[in-house]
């Protein structure tokens, strides 16, 4: 198996040791001969690649099936081709697939990562929302039924607080719920997942007003 790597992807990270849920693009890129002599398709994949890697901890698998679902394109080994000739991205091979890191995997930093159920993409933002709460809090995230039984009804009930407070926007969710839990950690408090629906909406003006 081969995995995706973008060269120098530290150029465009905000920052490295938190998700990210947007990064840089300097305007001197259209200057860029490497990054203008791409075509057009080409150029939109690299960017789209830059994204994911973001949320990959610059490990993308290198499915073409995959990107071409979730890039809606064609022929993504063409272009792929195309931008590794320029030395805008490296592929590489590994012999071991848990040594990349799904882009389907809850990546709450650059350093922990989680396997998560292969129909991910297929669950609903207030299952993916709890997955998160469970990874957080130690708890087992794949299938238990048991937990699941007895907690998964008033997690989603919160759950859906938090989903809403962020349009669904999971990147924003993971984060919000990362910072806000490590925040009460830090205060040696004990926290659950009503805690983070109580707490969204404040930490989303604060988030607003810094990145504004």
């Amino acid at each position: 198996m081969n995995k995706i790597s973008i060269t120098h992807l530290d150029k465009y990270q905000l920052y490295k040791h938190k998700q990210m849920v947007w990064f840089k693009w300097y305007i001197d890129a259209i200057q860029d001969y490497k990054f203008m002599s791409l075509s057009e398709k080409d150029r939109f994949i690299f960017i789209s690649l830059v994204g994911l890697a973001c949320k990959s901890n610059n490990s993308i698998v290198m499915d073409s099936k995959f990107l071409e679902r979730i890039l809606n394109t064609t022929e993504v080994t063409i272009s792929l081709d195309n931008i590794s000739k320029l030395g805008l991205i490296v592929i590489s091979k590994v012999d071991n697939i848990d040594d990349v890191i799904p882009t389907t995997d809850i990546v709450l930093n650059t350093t922990e990562e989680v396997k998560v159920p292969k129909d991910f993409d297929n669950l609903t933002i207030i299952q993916k929302t709890v997955l998160v709460y469970k990874k957080l809090k130690g708890f087992n995230v794949r299938e238990d039924k048991d937990w699941d039984n007895a907690n998964f009804g008033m997690c989603a009930k919160y759950a859906k607080i938090i989903a809403t407070c962020f349009n669904d926007d999971f990147d924003t969710i993971k984060l919000c719920m990362k910072e806000l839990s490590d925040k009460f950690i830090n205060k040696g408090l004990d926290w659950s997942i009503k805690a983070i629906a109580s707490n969204c909406y404040d930490w989303r003006q604060e988030y607003e007003k810094d990145n504004k």
